[in-house]
């Protein structure tokens, strides 16, 4: 018996590899307020893939992730970190010939 079966995947379902064991540090972030008040520099988002998300708890939009705590059996983190988890995943396979996960 798998940890799969009978699991309301919403449609989707996805084996991501994330990037790194401190789930949330996959990618550089800024805030909306650094971007407005100039205090991003050009040349770091210059030739880059820009996501756009929320991080506030308050908004819903966080996932469990498999990396655990001392505090809770799983870690949640925001729905735009996994989608940049999953950019860099699909970007390694891509230019560094890194496999997907699959069984």
């Amino acid at each position: 018996m798998s940890g799969y079966q009978q699991i309301d995947d919403l449609s989707y379902q996805i084996l991501l590899n994330y990037r790194s064991s401190d789930s949330l540090k996959v990618a550089e972030q800024v805030t909306l307020k650094d971007i407005l008040t100039g205090k991003v520099k050009p040349e770091i988002v210059k030739d880059r893939i820009i996501i756009i998300g929320i991080t506030a708890q308050s908004a819903g939009d966080y996932f469990p992730t498999p990396y655990s705590t001392r505090q809770k059996f799983y870690r949640t983190i925001p729905g735009v970190v996994v989608h940049a988890h999953m950019v860099s995943q699909i970007l390694s396979a891509v230019l560094d010939g890194r496999p997907l996960l699959w069984v």
